[in-house]
């Protein structure tokens, strides 16, 4: 193609629906450099098999979050009782 020509419609639509001109720039912000990473403090318990975290009061006022089975992976969790299984223990003994 030559200077003085007009670009081909097919060379227009591809110049302007072109992707990388478009995408919105993802923020720079990572996970990796917060306090802490939320899977870092997921356990699993061992007698439940349901993973749980500790939680602040303002998002749960049991100060504990339990997690449904089966839809988080386990795979490299520290296993360690929950505090409902430990209660449980407790007064069954």
């Amino acid at each position: 193609m030559h200077k003085d020509d007009k670009l081909h419609i097919i060379d227009y639509i591809l110049e302007k629906t072109d992707i990388r001109r478009y995408t919105p720039q993802l923020n720079q912000v990572r996970h990796e450099h917060r306090k802490y990473r939320h899977d870092d403090i997921m356990k699993f318990c061992t007698s439940c098999e349901h993973l749980w975290s500790p939680v602040p009061h303002w998002v749960d006022k049991s100060l504990l979050r339990i997690y449904p089975k089966d839809i988080i992976p386990k795979i490299g969790k520290e296993k360690k009782k929950c505090p409902k299984c430990e209660k449980l223990n407790r007064s069954n003994k």
